[in-house]
């Protein structure tokens, strides 16, 4: 069930007890990286409901709250950003040991270095889904905000002229698969009627860079 960023901003606020101005500090720095601006103004219409914010904006306040973005635009997922870390306590793996002195600038031990590379393949994949899900999150929110807006005639609209393209992209892969190989796969001259010159010619035919 999908709820709404104004709502997820509230929530956040109540539970670490935060005003607008509170998220605002919070975010300048992260903005200031990204190369944008967020105003009180802005801030005070993504609490209310009153206006979306925008991809830049919505990463912003995500970090500066450190909740994941798919659940700050409002659907059913983990609040908290995804972790490097595999699922235990800092110290229980060393993984997560090396992992947490990297982040706080420690020099790591040899064998620390060894176990950042022997479980850097999981996490590499981890993160490979992690990102998967949040694409197709994104693009889905997008769709359904953009499909809700339309009329119900224009929503018709879209759904047949979907599809229309869905019948059209099967149509061009069966073809796709149906078309011949021009020289290998001719109909007219049976395999015990074709001469080593011919097989020749055909071959010098498909390697010719102008045919």
């Amino acid at each position: 069930m999908k709820t709404t960023t104004s709502a997820r901003l509230k929530e956040v606020m109540q539970l670490y007890n935060l005003r607008q101005i509170d998220i605002l500090k919070k975010a300048e720095p992260y903005c200031k990286n990204l190369g944008i601006k967020m105003g009180r103004n802005d801030l005070s219409q993504y609490v209310s409901g009153k206006v979306l914010p925008g991809q830049e904006k919505l990463t912003a306040l995500s970090q500066a709250l450190n909740v994941s973005e798919t659940w700050l635009m409002g659907y059913d997922v983990p609040m908290t950003q995804p972790s490097l870390q595999f699922d235990s306590a800092p110290d229980d793996t060393p993984w997560n040991r090396a992992l947490s002195k990297l982040q706080s600038g420690t020099t790591l031990s040899q064998e620390e270095v060894a176990a950042l590379n022997k479980g850097l393949p999981k996490a590499i994949k981890d993160c490979e889904e992690a990102f998967s899900n949040f694409s197709d999150n994104v693009i889905s929110f997008h769709l359904k905000k953009s499909f809700s807006q339309l009329s119900d005639i224009n929503k018709k609209k879209v759904v047949d002229y979907s599809d229309n393209l869905l019948k059209i992209q099967q149509m061009e892969e069966e073809q796709l698969h149906l078309i011949p190989d021009a020289a290998h796969d001719r109909t007219d001259i049976s395999d015990s009627d074709r001469t080593e010159a011919s097989r020749k010619e055909e071959d010098d035919i498909m390697d010719d860079p102008n045919f």
